[in-house]
């Protein structure tokens, strides 16, 4: 080969970006970050914009890559156990993962480290020191390791995934059956006062909503709610919320004659992620979790199965579960329609379900409407029921639900893009929804009953695990894009004011980043500064919005028309002008009515964390270590849904349930 040839060849070879050159050896071109969430799901809202904001930023960075967001879309993972599961296979049969980053939980990164494949991602500005340690200590303990200097499993995305979440318009009706049935309610408290501010703001009581057939039964009148008081803390404590929701079912009746023939299944209190408010509860009452880690003289962390060694604590579980399963009812409505001279009827027939064995179809009525004392919603399945959901609708007086769902428990522009389909088919009605004024939330429930000595925290979200590659460009890439999700800078909010990589998340996805900086009153103050902010924007906007609307509908549609007919006039570049201007105006109003509830998620997930780590008696729920532990949640999630499944729900004896729970769990 010639000096020419030799010199052409190396000046090639030097402006061969690294993406290049890793593609030319058939390695990954981009950083792959994966999830087991949807690509609307609130997380991914705002990690799809802050991705494209750092391949942006370092596009022309030295041996940069750009990473790839992968939603559940991509992976086919519906849930964190799918993807360990998934990993797991990857590197047992090929010794590596398609995957470089997961958002998973500490289980995930176990599993990476049993195959020598967890990338430590710590660096002098991320590092175990970043956070506040009874938040780490839960995160980044791994079975088998030593110590805690590394990073193994990063908390990332932290959220109360049971805030309690109330319908103002359905309370005030409860509140005032109470009252009826010789009840008092705290008119001191919060949850009064808020009752009383959303009197005659928003919206009211949809027909759909089986609250405006309510009534107080005529034998309840006067004396069904004697010595009963309400305050906060009938919410705030877990017993008194099953006690509340079982006290209006047993005083109150449906009035059939209200009912509409488009009325939905209804609840009194609505929950989410039951499994854990269950764990909850006993961690409150006995300061035991199902399962927790210690560490050996050596360092090394080693895992105790409380649920399977504790006899007290099995005891405590079998006698809650006992406890719950008596709260739980459901009343069935049988609708029956009739046509005269043109007119519609419909009468119901009531049935008051018991609980039955999981193959007893007897109780099941295609078209039948359900009202529930406590329903454990099924957002795992097909029905995509969610308390947020719930609360929109007017379907549940109050919920423990994922704050992430802020923006979906209130007609606002999420809402409307995610049930687009929903309201052009007239499946649901914008007009029927809660505003923000109707609509009340507050922080998780922490403590069982009123002799616990204990608080429960449960950090809601996921972890950050880092798969190690034989690449150390790749290596590299994961570390400077897990560092920018933590302190990137050069972003900012909606006025244009400077913000962190931490605070763009949190305004665009309704999670926080729990660093020690974030987990502060500081933190939460300057959130509450921005959100009034932000509140006093948008009141700017909906005044110049309506003195706009009027012009700039007769310009639509005279746009519309000429579309239509090319022989009318067409608006004139000066009205299309006004109009885009218009429209800019709603897609700005649109940007701050999703941060205002975003916000608002965030700052009562910190009040609450804050909680958790200034309380040295706030236990924590344990993040799953492997998983055999995943499978004990699991168990518990499903059998608790079967106790609520609709028409027919599985009753088990507390032995039964307790053996469920364990039935997956390897014996040593």
């Amino acid at each position: 080969m010639n000096k020419k040839h030799i010199k052409t060849l190396i000046s090639s070879v030097s402006i061969l970006t690294p993406v290049a050159i890793l593609a030319s050896c058939g390695q990954p071109t981009t950083i792959k970050f994966a999830t087991s969430q949807g690509s609307y799901w609130p997380m991914m809202l705002g990690m799809k914009e802050i991705i494209k904001i750092y391949n942006e930023q370092h596009k022309n960075d030295a041996d940069f890559i750009p990473v790839e967001l992968l939603t559940s879309d991509v992976t086919h993972k519906n849930s964190e156990g799918q993807l360990l599961s998934s990993l797991d296979s990857d590197l047992s049969t090929k010794q590596s993962s398609d995957w470089n980053l997961i958002l998973g939980n500490k289980a995930t990164a176990y599993v990476a480290n049993s195959y020598d494949k967890l990338l430590d991602v710590g660096t002098s500005t991320v590092n175990p020191n970043s956070f506040p340690t009874k938040i780490i200590n839960n995160y980044n303990k791994l079975l088998g390791v030593e110590g805690q200097t590394t990073l193994k499993s990063l908390p990332y995305n932290i959220n109360d995934t049971d805030g309690i979440v109330f319908n103002l318009d359905i309370m005030k009706v409860l509140f005032d059956i109470i009252k009826q049935g010789g009840g008092t309610i705290d008119e001191n408290s919060i949850i009064a006062k808020k009752v009383k501010e959303a009197e005659g703001k928003g919206n009211h009581i949809p027909s759909s909503s089986m609250f405006s057939a309510i009534k107080i039964k005529e034998s309840s009148k006067n004396t069904g709610f004697s010595g009963y008081t309400v305050n906060d803390s009938t919410f705030s404590v877990i017993k008194k919320a099953f006690e509340f929701a079982q006290k209006i079912y047993d005083n109150t009746e449906i009035d059939t004659t209200k009912l509409s023939k488009d009325v939905k299944d209804s609840e009194i209190f609505a929950i989410d992620y039951a499994s854990d408010v269950f764990r909850k509860e006993i961690l409150s009452k006995t300061n035991k979790t199902f399962w927790s880690e210690k560490s050996l003289q050596n360092n090394k962390i080693t895992l105790d199965v409380n649920l399977n060694t504790n006899q007290a604590l099995k005891t405590e579980v079998e006698n809650q579960y006992q406890e719950w399963e008596n709260t739980l009812k459901q009343t069935q409505f049988i609708p029956t329609t009739t046509t005269q001279a043109n007119t519609e009827t419909t009468s119901w027939t009531k049935k008051d379900i018991q609980t039955k064995s999981a193959t007893d179809d007897s109780q099941q009525s295609i078209n039948s409407k359900t009202f529930y004392s406590v329903k454990f919603t099924e957002y795992f399945k097909p029905i995509n029921q969610w308390g947020s959901f719930e609360i929109r609708q007017y379907l549940t007086a109050f919920t423990y639900a994922p704050l992430v769902g802020t923006n979906y428990s209130v007609d606002s522009p999420w809402s409307r893009a995610f049930f687009k389909k929903d309201l052009e088919e007239g499946k649901q009605k914008a007009s029927e929804w809660t505003t923000r004024e109707d609509v009340y939330a507050t922080n998780q429930a922490m403590k069982a009953d009123d002799n616990a000595q204990y608080l429960a925290y449960n950090a809601g979200g996921s972890s950050l695990i880092a798969i190690k590659s034989n690449s150390d460009i790749i290596n590299k890439n994961i570390i400077k894009f897990v560092d920018f999700l933590y302190n990137g800078t050069g972003l900012t909010d909606l006025t244009g004011a400077k913000i962190s990589a931490a605070d763009f998340m949190a305004e665009k996805s309704a999670y926080f980043i729990p660093t020690s900086t974030s987990v502060s009153q500081a933190k939460i103050d300057e959130f509450k500064a921005r959100q009034t902010t932000y509140k006093n924007k948008l009141a700017s906007l909906d005044t110049q919005i309506a003195a706009e609307q009027l012009e700039a509908k007769a310009i639509q549609d005279k746009v519309n028309a000429h579309t239509k007919d090319a022989s009318k006039p067409d608006a004139t570049k000066a009205e299309k002008t006004k109009l885009t201007n218009y429209n800019n105006l709603l897609k700005q109003r649109a940007s701050f009515d999703v941060a205002i509830n975003n916000l608002t998620s965030v700052i009562i997930s910190i009040e609450s964390a804050l909680k958790f780590v200034n309380n040295d008696k706030t236990g924590i729920l344990p993040q799953p270590a492997n998983n055999d532990m995943i499978h004990i949640t699991e168990n518990l999630k499903n059998t608790l849904a079967d106790a609520t499944q609709k028409d027919k729900p599985t009753h088990l004896t507390k032995e039964k349930f307790l053996e469920t729970l364990l039935k997956d769990l390897k014996q040593a």
